[in-house]
């Protein structure tokens, strides 16, 4: 009788530290590593980049070079690491859009960063998932006043930045020459 309670006992203790590692292997999604591995790629990229600015109603397109486009992605490459302890991290699936969003608030509602969102396209079954999206909420104040800043990066695709002071909006974005063709 011993042996049997014995051998019943066992696959409980191992599910039950299985699942103990299943939840610490969860990470809070590295949008900053992410984002700035990105703008990285942009060097060794062959595509042709465009900028698009809209300042004061006008807007202004030209060809840029690649060193030209990762100096415009400094607000990307400035973005600081967060972590769980400072912002909530909350994870659904859209309908809608067909994608998961995980959503990323701070805690404290005075920190610079108000939001990152990450859209990800679930793959099929036994292919990974892609980030497709990710969306980041900014606002910082300087000598004008508070700045809001959103940060739009499309994976492999393009980046937009609209800032927002008290003076009106401009628009920047930079679209890789690939990303013009339809799909």
């Amino acid at each position: 009788m011993k042996y049997w309670l014995l051998l019943l006992s066992i696959p409980l203790l191992t599910q039950c530290k299985s699942g103990a590692k299943k939840e610490d292997a969860y990470a809070f999604f590295p949008v900053a590593s992410f984002v700035k591995g990105q703008v990285k790629a942009l060097d060794s990229s062959l595509a042709t980049f465009t900028k698009i600015e809209l300042v004061n109603g006008k807007t202004d397109t030209t060809v840029i070079s690649r060193q030209d486009a990762q100096a415009l992605a400094r607000d990307f490459m400035q973005l600081p690491a967060i972590d769980e302890d400072d912002y909530t991290e909350t994870e659904q699936y859209d309908d809608l859009i067909q994608q998961v969003v995980i959503n990323q608030i701070p805690k404290d509602q005075s920190a610079t960063i108000q939001r990152q969102a990450v859209l990800i396209q679930p793959g099929p079954i036994g292919e990974e998932d892609k980030v497709k999206t990710i969306i980041i909420d900014q606002l910082l104040n300087d000598k004008s006043g508070a700045v809001q800043k959103n940060l739009l990066w499309e994976v492999d695709t393009r980046f937009q930045i609209t800032t927002v002071t008290p003076q009106g909006p401009n628009r920047l974005q930079v679209i890789w020459a690939d990303a013009l063709l339809p799909r």
